[in-house]
């Protein structure tokens, strides 16, 4: 499956690209939802635009090692609504015309996935339920964590493909409990978020 991947051509469109999405990363949080036996309509949402989250910055932090083996993963409407040349990336790298502007566009775009899966959960205390994530399927949602990582380092740094690559091979570091912690306070528990000041999402 891997090995497919990163043959995969191109994706034109970023509908394409979120149907992709649907059938792979979130086909997969939707198994593992239901091997932790929680049938839920509203985490199964969550879950659907999670995947094309994590789908999203998957292509995003591996920009830089498709892009040297010739390959735009960045979907051709957004490319060409920045006036990106393909040959100019593969090239140039981040000094290609547009480019910044197109990572930054993509990068929007799994934030808008990851605030909707947010939403729905919070959105969810209206209709009787806790308004977070339950205990049980806080595994599954933490894939989150990794996704705000990759998002706002292109947002502080759209036009650095060594800032994003850095992403594939960072490990675990000392912080990383912290971050991981604060990141998912922010994303899916705001009221603590707010009542510890931090830095909102």
């Amino acid at each position: 499956m891997q090995d497919a991947e990163l043959s995969t051509p191109s994706y034109l469109t970023t509908d394409s690209l979120t149907s992709h999405a649907e059938s792979t990363s979130s086909t997969v949080l939707y198994l593992l939802l239901s091997l932790l036996s929680l049938p839920s309509s509203t985490l199964s949402h969550a879950a659907s635009h999670l995947g094309s989250a994590q789908t999203f910055a998957t292509l995003l932090r591996g920009l830089p090692f498709h892009a040297k083996q010739g390959r735009m993963v960045i979907p051709a409407e957004i490319t060409a609504k920045h006036g990106v040349i393909q040959e100019e990336v593969f090239r140039q790298g981040p000094q290609a015309n547009g480019i910044e502007d197109a990572v930054f566009e993509f990068a929007t775009l799994a934030h808008d996935h990851l605030n909707t899966a947010r939403s729905m959960i919070l959105n969810a205390e209206a209709e009787g339920a806790s308004g977070r994530v339950p205990r049980e399927a806080m595994p599954v949602f933490l894939a989150g964590v990794r996704v705000i990582g990759v998002v706002i380092r292109a947002f502080r740094r759209s036009a650095d493909y060594s800032a994003i690559a850095d992403l594939c091979y960072s490990g675990p570091g000392v912080k990383l409990p912290t971050t991981f912690g604060k990141v998912w306070i922010q994303c899916f528990r705001p009221e603590v978020a707010n009542e510890r000041r931090l830095v909102g999402l």
